[in-house]
């Protein structure tokens, strides 16, 4: 959405797939961490990885401390080769100490249930339990809110919330 816009847009989640894809170098700090989701064709079981760090919050610290290294360390290098208005799509932006990133940090929240239901809505088999501790653990406390420039709830349509950011914009 906001690419067409102009923006470089980088997407955080996308990028840390990319890290731990074969030959890559989150590879092996995945598997140190999770062998049991390496499948039999040699890939990564993303749905697995997933279930396993969404359901103990231990996990999830191991997998961040693994690979949170190696992602801000791509996204500083990305970063630098792009011109422009780029925007940094990172829903762990605080957790992973992203800081200095961002020129500034726009937290998009919704209710937990209405995370739930677009994450049930997206398919792919997710058990709602699943589905439910992801939508948990990316939660955002006060301390994330407070440290924000901008806060929008994200609880209309793609459009209202673009919208929304594009005033801000506007006025700072």
């Amino acid at each position: 959405m906001l690419s067409k816009r102009g923006w470089r847009v980088l997407e955080a989640d996308k990028i840390a797939k990319r890290l731990y894809a074969k030959g890559k170098p989150g590879r092996k700090a995945v598997l140190r961490e999770f062998p049991q989701v390496l499948t039999k064709s040699g890939s990564i079981d993303r749905r697995l990885l997933g279930s396993l760090v969404f359901s103990d919050p231990k996990a999830l610290k191991r997998l961040d401390a693994a690979l949170n290294p190696l992602l801000l360390s791509e996204l500083r290098r990305l970063k630098k080769g792009l011109k422009g208005r780029v925007l940094l799509d990172m829903a762990t932006y605080f957790k992973a100490k992203a800081s200095g990133l961002a020129d500034a940090v726009v937290l998009v929240d919704a209710p937990l249930s209405l995370r739930l239901r677009r994450l049930m809505a997206r398919g792919g088999g997710r058990p709602r339990a699943h589905a439910l501790a992801q939508a948990g653990a990316l939660r955002f406390g006060k301390s994330e809110r407070s440290r924000a420039d901008l806060l929008i709830s994200n609880t209309g349509s793609a459009k209202a919330m673009l919208l929304r950011f594009e005033r801000w914009l506007h006025s700072s």
